[in-house]
């Protein structure tokens, strides 16, 4: 159906318009805008192979399924990293207790080595970034023994390069590319560590974010005064990062062309869900004002205002001509969520496009709990404009994972795959949008899958 002026309840003045628009193919289900209540489901088609926790559906395309190496956990905070041009997935976790990635590639992901281990490094990796064409990696490598943390680039194909080094023991480090030749460095201050500066090398007393120009071995640190950092992300032309906030600092939005830095308002750190490509907006999850739910936000850089888009959701993306793609439902208000949390709800998509006032509201054909719509999550490709929902329904048996991949150009959405939800699934695209690698995974094994999802 179509609304004017907002998408789901908590957006300023939503309306109905009378008009009804094509259903959406669903392989779960298909609902039309005028039906009370969604259809039964039709059977589910055979599965065509299986994860360590998820059935895929049959006619799904598996290019591999990879078990990992016997006591390699991976880091549940690292989505997979696509290298050497989309051939290879690098994934990042532990081993013997020591930060560990490997890499997956060949005929269904049958060979894999390790790409960087501490036990090569002498040191603890605190990150790790790769660069858009998945050809270099950026690592931070602290060295307590000798007082020193460093950064250096490794090439996929082999080598290492030294791009900074800066003085003191440190907790925690991220890295982020910003284009092929600057890197970003944020440093938080560890905790009751005494710093020390030796000659040919940064002076730092208190953490702080640097620029590294990679090509030059340049490193600049910005002066931000009053300034508190937390985990930032930064926007698509590198001039602007946002401090998504934490229990010692305030969400911030950072100009690092001008070095200044302001508050955005919010007394509860937020989670950066997705910039617009011109930079010129973001979209993020937090709780609402009113602590009703967890809701999505847009932000507006030039008029530096917040509009709710959705409530009970944490999935939103912007799609390659800057629509807004965000899972929600319209039955949701903050006094329903506050008087019948039990209650289901239908799952919906809503697409926002910039500067018109009306929407298109997409049902996915099937209903759940508020709380299961606020922890889905959604990764989403520009390149393809297509999306894969994690979401989760009530089951006999406890709550039921999903995986449901969304197109932006047809509407239409396809289950991936399907089963008990166990665990977090981290999941990315590859750079041409057409292969999806997701990491699933129970106290028996855990598996990195590579699918070829329906365009």
């Amino acid at each position: 159906m179509r609304y004017a002026r907002g998408i789901f309840p908590g957006a300023p003045h939503a309306r109905t318009v009378v008009r009804c628009v094509s259903a959406v193919a669903l392989a779960i289900a298909l609902a039309g805008c005028a039906a009370k209540k969604p259809p039964a489901p039709p059977p589910r088609p055979p599965f065509g192979a299986h994860t360590a926790t998820l059935d895929i559906i049959y006619g799904i395309d598996v290019l591999g399924v990879a078990r990992m190496p016997p006591g390699f956990v991976p880091n549940s905070d690292y989505a997979p990293l696509w290298l050497k041009h989309g051939t290879e997935v690098g994934i990042v976790g532990t081993a013997g207790g020591e930060t560990t990635m490997i890499g997956f590639s060949g005929p269904r992901l049958s060979n894999h080595r390790i790409i960087a281990a501490e036990s090569d490094l002498g040191g603890h990796i605190l990150d790790v970034s790769a660069k858009a064409d998945g050809a270099e990696l950026a690592i931070a490598l602290a060295r307590p023994a000798q007082n020193r943390l460093e950064v250096f680039a490794r090439a996929i194909s082999g080598g290492d390069r030294s791009l900074a080094t800066v003085d003191g023991n440190f907790d925690s480090a991220e890295l982020a590319w910003l284009d092929p030749g600057t890197l970003a460095l944020v440093l938080l201050p560890p905790l009751a560590q005494e710093q020390l500066v030796t000659p040919g090398s940064i002076a730092l007393s208190s953490g702080g974010l640097y620029l590294i120009r990679s090509n030059e071995r340049v490193t600049q640190r910005l002066d931000l005064p009053r300034c508190d950092l937390s985990p930032l992300s930064f926007s698509p032309d590198g001039s602007l990062a946002i401090g998504q906030g934490d229990a010692f600092a305030a969400p911030v939005i950072i100009d690092l062309h001008r070095q200044s830095c302001r508050s955005l308002g919010l007394r509860v750190p937020l989670k950066l869900l997705a910039w617009a490509r011109d930079s010129a907006g973001f979209l993020y999850v937090a709780r609402s004002g009113d602590g009703s739910a967890t809701s999505v936000f847009r932000y507006d850089v030039a008029s530096a205002q917040s509009v709710r888009i959705a409530i009970s959701s944490a999935a939103a993306a912007y799609a390659r001509d800057g629509t807004i793609v965000t899972l929600g439902s319209r039955d949701l208000s903050a006094q329903r969520i506050t008087a019948e949390p039990g209650r289901t709800v239908k799952a919906e998509i809503a697409l926002m496009k910039p500067r018109e006032p009306e929407i298109t509201v997409n049902s996915l054909g099937f209903e759940t709990l508020p709380e299961m719509l606020a922890a889905s999550m959604m990764v989403f490709s520009t390149a393809s404009d297509d999306g894969v929902i994690d979401t989760a329904i009530s089951g006999a048996a406890g709550p039921l994972r999903e995986l449901i991949e969304y197109s932006y150009a047809t509407h239409a959405a396809f289950v991936l795959a399907s089963g008990r939800a166990q665990g977090p699934v981290s999941m990315s695209w590859s750079p041409d949008g057409k292969m999806l690698a997701f990491v699933d995974g129970d106290a028996r094994s855990i598996t990195l899958t590579v699918i070829a999802p329906p365009r």
